[in-house]
């Protein structure tokens, strides 16, 4: 019966609006669940996060939240931005970046990316910073390339990743001259194929090993739990870090 419970729930967080996801929320709640799992995306979880707190309600989560205080009964399993940012920066150290570019999609992007642009360490980095979406990340990549700049950050959603790659090889910005650096833990799900023979750098972190074989066996036997779930071939990290035992 808990299990049933759980992955019910788990259904009813894939909601996207904020009073769809607050009536499930407490329905759940009056039905007596006893843990919230999710939602990843930041604005939603902390809404969730605020009711689960109010009700003394354990909240397991694995979203950005650049809130740094304590919470009761929370557990964010993502990691800090600050440590995020710490690593993009030894990453444009090590491979001796003077110039870069950083891509951001929404205005979230910039604000958990500020860190990296106001430190002190990159004072002597020329950032050239631009905000676009779908319909102009081509324009926003002909401009990067027209003022020959070859490294790059992107920040932006999981789900108009392939209409920026799309527009890389349209540009034809996609040999070894260039550098993406991307912010996304789940780069590996997004089909590369075209990029594996022309020698373009990309580079991303990953914050679970996905090829454990403790997350390979829990994910086994919840495909056993429920022979109907829809599993993809790769999982994306908010899900994996659920699982991960490390």
């Amino acid at each position: 019966m808990l299990a049933f419970d759980l992955i019910k729930f788990c259904k009813i967080l894939e909601c996207r609006l904020l009073e769809c996801l607050s009536i499930s929320t407490c329905n759940q709640v009056r039905s007596g669940v006893q843990a919230v799992f999710g939602p990843s995306d930041p604005l939603l979880g902390a809404h969730i996060h605020s009711i689960c707190d109010a009700l003394d309600i354990p909240h397991l989560e694995a979203r950005l939240d650049l809130d740094t205080d304590v919470r009761e009964f929370s557990i964010n399993l993502y990691p800090a931005q600050h440590l995020l940012n710490r690593a993009f920066q030894d990453v444009m150290a090590f491979l001796n970046w003077t110039r870069v570019a950083i891509i951001y999609e929404e205005d979230y992007g910039l604000i958990k990316l500020r860190e990296l642009v106001r430190s002190p360490h990159n004072r002597d980095l020329e950032i050239h910073i631009r905000q676009a979406d779908p319909d102009t990340y081509r324009p926003i990549l002909k401009e990067i390339k027209s003022k020959e700049i070859h490294n790059i950050i992107i920040d932006t959603k999981s789900k108009n990743m392939r209409h920026f790659l799309k527009g890389i090889l349209q540009l034809q910005m996609n040999d070894y001259k260039y550098h993406y650096l991307f912010t996304t833990f789940d780069l590996e799900t997004f089909d590369l194929e075209d990029f594996k023979y022309n020698f373009v750098n990309m580079t991303a972190f990953r914050v679970v090993d996905a090829e454990d074989l403790a997350v390979q066996e829990v994910l086994r036997d919840m495909i056993k739990f429920q022979n109907t779930l829809s599993m993809p071939a790769r999982l994306n990290s908010s899900f994996i870090q659920l699982v991960d035992t490390k």
